[in-house]
């Protein structure tokens, strides 16, 4: 019998910058690492409900352009889902990996860190520069699961 290991089958979120971020790539090389271990990801780029709203390059265009045109309501309406969609994932999930920029904070992404420490989930941490982290956060979280490379 093969032994799959301790975190096989273990349910990870992906948190971090989506609306300001120039690489989203860093959730790819986590997905592709975490993947060999069984690890299933739910990451908020990629799709992981039948029904569930997408976010993309263009959808954010175009959020950008109708709250440009005083649209709130579309943009709510829409972002109501994406949240809905990825809090949802933070109740699912059996830990988050959280890559945090703090040089471009995310709401989104700071919801998430407090839901995901409310209940108690581990939180591990991907940051450019420990000595830097926002001192709420040093608050609120375990500083041992911060990492400066994500290996």
């Amino acid at each position: 019998m093969k032994n799959n290991g301790i975190l096989y089958k273990t349910r990870v979120y992906l948190a971090g910058n989506i609306e300001n971020c120039d690489n989203l790539e860093w959730r790819t090389r986590i997905s592709k690492k975490l993947k060999k271990l069984g690890i299933v990801i739910l990451n908020p780029t990629k799709k992981v409900f039948l029904d569930q709203v997408q976010e993309t390059e263009k959808t954010r265009c175009d959020l950008i352009f109708e709250r440009s045109q005083g649209n709130y309501k579309f943009v709510h309406d829409f972002l109501k889902e994406v949240i809905r969609k990825d809090l949802r994932c933070i109740d699912l999930c059996d830990l988050t990996i959280i890559n945090l920029d703090y040089d471009k904070p995310s709401f989104g992404t700071i919801h998430e860190i407090v839901k995901a420490s409310e209940q108690r989930k581990p939180l591990l941490f991907l940051i450019k520069d420990k000595k830097r982290m926002p001192l709420w956060i040093i608050g609120l979280i375990n500083m041992d699961f911060c990492f400066e490379r994500e290996e």
